[in-house]
């Protein structure tokens, strides 16, 4: 039996979730439909550890204190204070990569494999109000989903960004994954700087996600 839980109504987004644990060797039991605070709390008390969704109640969540249960809480807004019962706090859109190795720190499994960063990396100059990209000398003018896609690599440049991160902050987080767009665009930005540059700098991690060196 698992003994890890994902507490949310959002059935696509728990899914993701689901599917991302099980790259790191987890197998959580999923909770989509709405139960109240008696049936939850029978639902969940074979396991140790709650993936809970805070629009499950609402943004109510004062009631983990009184769970023998660990929580791992995501949801969409910022919070000061954390009932003792939630270990970690992630507010959506979050880093997947950040989120897979909070759980399998706290709930077993193995960490996503981390590249080390380069010593010496690729400076960029990137205008946003433009769309271009200084590089090496060269100015590179980029579409808007273009830039926001090398954006974020480059912010994250060094760190996997999976490829549900890049469909949430590019495309929006009900894009649907399957689409394979995002590698159509990976492939665009490597023909605008890796190929007239002769670089490499962006790299395909299979079965995890893209990063720029």
């Amino acid at each position: 039996m698992s003994n890890v839980v994902i507490v949310s109504c959002d059935k696509v987004f728990s899914r993701m979730l689901e599917l991302e644990l099980g790259e790191i060797g987890l197998k959580p039991k999923l909770i989509c439909e709405r139960f109240n605070l008696p049936a939850l709390n029978l639902a969940v008390r074979n396991t140790e550890w709650v993936i809970f969704d805070g629009d499950y109640y609402e943004n109510d969540i004062s009631f983990t204190e009184s769970f023998a249960n660990a929580f791992i809480l995501f949801d969409r807004i910022d919070r000061l204070e954390l009932p003792k019962n939630i270990v970690a706090h992630f507010k959506r859109p979050f880093s997947i990569a950040e989120f897979t190795d909070t759980v399998a720190a706290f709930c077993g499994g193995t960490p996503s494999v981390s590249i080390p960063r380069p010593e010496q990396t690729v400076y960029m100059e990137l205008d946003a109000f433009s769309k271009q990209v200084t590089v090496q000398g060269n100015t590179v003018k980029f579409s808007p989903k273009e830039f926001a896609l090398l954006s974020l690599l480059y912010k994250n440049r060094g760190r996997i960004v999976s490829r549900r991160e890049v469909i949430d902050t590019v495309w929006g987080k009900d894009y649907n994954l399957e689409n394979n767009v995002d590698n159509v665009y990976i492939n665009y930005l490597r023909k605008k700087l890796d190929e007239p540059l002769g670089l490499k700098l962006i790299c395909t991690v299979r079965g995890k996600g893209y990063m720029m060196k």
